[in-house]
């Protein structure tokens, strides 16, 4: 449907998440793309210019299996075990959404280099208080994430290279 990738929101944790790892490695977003519709290429490339700017090493390609690298982020248990397998050094930290819960990779993978993390936001709030200690206004809410995992899992591919 016209319009789905180019309107689709943002994941607030991944932006999050996708400029601390730019800021470390020499980042390239692949988003994978059916070779028949030309709509999902452009869509997909205005959607990563909206919203992380036009200084982005962009990729779409049809298939990622032949990508290299260090670290994958992706939610796609194909994607990444097929990373696992062709990077024998490679990480993959994959977002769990209702289509991976229950991700197996095979049995000659290392548990240690699939890392699984839970990116939906945790709500906490705050309350201004007044001088005398006191709540001038209703708390406000706001959203935080725990990316305890995937920057546990950066630092350890930092510290190997």
């Amino acid at each position: 449907k016209r319009g789905f990738w180019r309107n689709l929101k943002p994941i607030e944790a991944g932006l999050q998440l996708y400029h601390y790892i730019q800021e470390r490695f020499k980042t390239y977003i692949v988003t994978k793309a059916n070779k028949y519709c030309d709509l999902v290429w452009g869509e997909k490339a205005e959607w990563v210019h909206k919203h992380l700017g036009y200084d982005v090493n962009l990729m779409v390609v049809t298939d990622k299996e032949q990508i290299k690298g260090d670290l994958l982020f992706d939610d796609d248990t194909r994607n990444a075990e097929l990373f696992l397998k062709t990077n024998p050094n490679g990480k993959v930290i994959m977002p769990l959404r209702p289509h991976n819960q229950s991700v197996r990779i095979r049995s000659d993978i290392s548990p240690k280099r699939l890392c699984l993390w839970d990116d939906s936001p945790m709500v906490k709030s705050w309350t201004p208080l007044g001088h005398d200690g006191s709540a001038i206004s209703t708390p406000i809410s706001f959203n935080t994430y725990d990316f305890s995992v995937p920057y546990k899992v950066i630092d350890e591919v930092l510290s190997i290279k």
